[in-house]
């Protein structure tokens, strides 16, 4: 395969996550579902694509970078549909647990997560969907709405009908006047514009409303980033969401999530998880080698960990492929060469290469900034394949990197220029 690398997607960090029961509310939370792609047909667009995954217009809009308010989306396009979902920390054994952020309902039945359901939430400021713990308090079949003074209506009811804002299923909840309900505008399903209230596409009540007991608790949480594994794949993966009441960032809240578990992530990093657009990310995935020559090497100080796509390494690596590694410890900088040429690694990204360091036919270039992993750095590995040549192979169904070991380098030696003598 030659100095090609796996075009891989996702964040790895290898390095300390393999923690016990520590994440949120004592004990790791679940990962469900699988993403999938959807290639967009014709009269197809952003509302029937969602109802049919059943998800919101937004789920759909954040994970694919469009904008929520236009649905329509050419023929062909391909979309991510985010259906891998960071279950809530200690849900009940029955009952509801619904993220404002993530726009959804998680239902459980006899201790098992069930279904995730979207939902409209309510507008930020004034009408802000209450959080807490609350019980079903009614179930109730085509219901009567009651106008609040807000409404600006002068009846004193609406009965069940078009016309009736509720639609034709309501479960109230023990925060006066805020229930789950029907709608007659599904158009607004995954946005925050109700008066507090959380709506759903008729289709998805209806198929929850019976499932449901008076007293159940319904807790609602805001939560802008999460923190779950897989126990298929003991993987793990961070989702992050929208601030839709400003309340708590989604880089900060992903920071603290990640000093829980004494991890720390480049600024580059943190944005690239905290993008809150829906989408789960793989943070923990342990099983990538590297070998060098005929011998696998598997225990380096910190194990081959990808980032953003790219391989990175201890330095030791580069070492064991017959490169030249050392370390200034006054200026922070990891320097490796093969011969007459070099590259700089620094820890600080506002390093300066002093020309003067370089020898007289010599080349050096600082290619990237090292990385920092507790306590070890770390180098990428494509600058020393591509730049130094170093042959290698992907072996995909092992996950394993080979690398040749380089031969030592000597100098060129010069070539002598032949006398000739006078008259030839």
């Amino acid at each position: 395969m030659g100095g090609g690398l796996p075009k891989w997607i996702g964040l790895l960090l290898l390095w300390g996550l393999l923690f016990s029961s520590s994440v949120q509310g004592g004990e790791a939370r679940l990962v469900v579902g699988h993403d999938r792609h959807h290639i967009v047909h014709s009269g197809e667009n952003l509302f029937t694509i969602a109802q049919n995954y059943g998800l919101a217009i937004e789920h759909l809009a954040f994970a694919n970078g469009r904008d929520p308010n236009n649905i329509q989306v050419a023929p062909g396009t391909e979309l991510i549909i985010p259906l891998r979902r960071v279950l809530p920390a200690n849900p009940p054994s029955d009952g509801l647990v619904i993220n404002l952020p993530e726009r959804g309902i998680f239902y459980f039945r006899h201790g098992e997560f069930r279904q995730f359901y979207p939902i409209a939430i309510g507008m930020a400021g004034r009408f802000q969907t209450p959080q807490g713990n609350f019980t079903i308090t009614s179930l109730s079949k085509d219901p009567v709405w009651f106008p609040p003074e807000w409404a600006g209506r002068k009846e004193e009811m609406v009965p069940p009908g078009p016309d009736n804002p509720l639609g034709d299923r309501w479960i109230g909840i023990s925060s006066p006047g805020i229930g789950i309900h029907s709608t007659t505008s599904p158009l607004s399903i995954g946005q925050a514009v109700s008066h507090g209230c959380m709506r759903m596409y008729p289709r998805a009540v209806h198929e929850l409303f019976p499932l449901l007991e008076l007293g159940w608790p319904v807790r609602i949480e805001y939560e802008t980033a999460k923190l779950g594994s897989d126990p298929a794949t003991g993987s793990y993966w961070i989702a992050t969401f929208p601030d839709v009441y400003r309340q708590s960032a989604p880089a900060a809240s992903l920071e603290r999530l990640l000093d829980e578990e004494a991890l720390s992530l480049s600024a580059e990093d943190l944005a690239y998880l905290a993008s809150a657009d829906g989408v789960a990310r793989e943070l923990l995935f342990n099983n990538i080698i590297v070998s060098v020559g005929k011998e696998r090497l598997s225990q380096w100080p910190v194990d081959p960990t990808l980032i953003e796509g790219a391989i990175w390494v201890s330095p030791k690596v580069a070492q064991a492929a017959g490169l030249e590694v050392n370390w200034d410890a006054q200026e922070r900088v990891v320097k490796v060469s093969y011969g007459a040429q070099a590259l700089y690694f620094p820890l600080d990204p506002d390093y300066v290469l002093d020309p003067l360091q370089i020898p007289l036919g010599s080349s050096a270039d600082v290619i990237s900034t090292a990385r920092q992993l507790g306590s070890h750095t770390l180098i990428p590995l494509r600058p020393l394949l591509e730049i130094f040549k170093i042959p290698n192979e992907w072996d995909d169904w092992e996950k394993e990197l080979h690398l040749s070991k380089l031969k030592p380098w000597s100098a060129p030696q010069e070539t002598a220029i032949p006398q000739t003598s006078q008259g030839e």
